[in-house]
């Protein structure tokens, strides 16, 4: 190969690599616990809710204050889970999020559960695109992926989320896609 083919290559390769759909490690899916069911994997674009870093690595879910939000003391709950938190709060009384895993100063990802009476969802949220080491990268919420998973005993009830998801990801041009489980 000469010089011009590899700097063709790796500039096909540089370009394909940020407009591609995200992509889950098989490894990473395979660690979700089995009772929840019809995964979505997303591709997000949107900020949306801002919680206090350190609440949140002490199992809180809380609104980050100003100052927070000014020194990048912030986990961000992106888009879609934040419609979904919004909505179970609003709709269902027993509601509650729930921190199983939370990110630190040395990885991005985390994972919550959605708790209410008709069931649980499970949302792992994990950085596909950027460098950890630029502060800059995790504010970008492009550079970043969920996946939804379902523990809804009521078919209708199940469905009834992933339809109102389903809408909401329409409506903000939100990649997804429904990941099969892996064995």
């Amino acid at each position: 190969m000469n010089l011009k083919q590899i700097i063709l290559t790796l500039l096909v390769v540089f370009i394909t690599a940020n407009v591609s759909f995200c992509q889950f490690s098989k490894k990473l899916i395979s660690k979700i616990p089995e009772k929840y069911t019809d995964l979505i994997e997303t591709r997000e674009n949107e900020k949306g809710m801002l919680l206090s870093y350190s609440k949140f690595s002490e199992g809180q879910f809380q609104l980050a204050t100003e100052k927070e939000e000014s020194n990048l003391m912030t986990t961000m709950l992106l888009g879609s889970a934040t419609f979904l938190y919004e909505y179970l709060k609003e709709e269902f009384f027993s509601f509650e999020p729930i921190v199983l895993k939370p990110n630190g100063f040395t990885s991005t990802a985390f994972e919550i559960e959605f708790n209410y009476e008709m069931g649980s969802i499970y949302i792992l949220r994990k950085m596909l695109y950027g460098n950890i080491l630029n502060p800059l990268v995790a504010e970008n919420p492009n550079n970043y992926g969920l996946i939804f998973g379902f523990n809804i005993k009521d078919s209708s009830e199940k469905e009834k989320i992933i339809n109102y998801l389903n809408q909401f990801f329409s409506e903000n041009e939100v990649e997804n896609k429904k990941v099969a489980l892996i064995p």
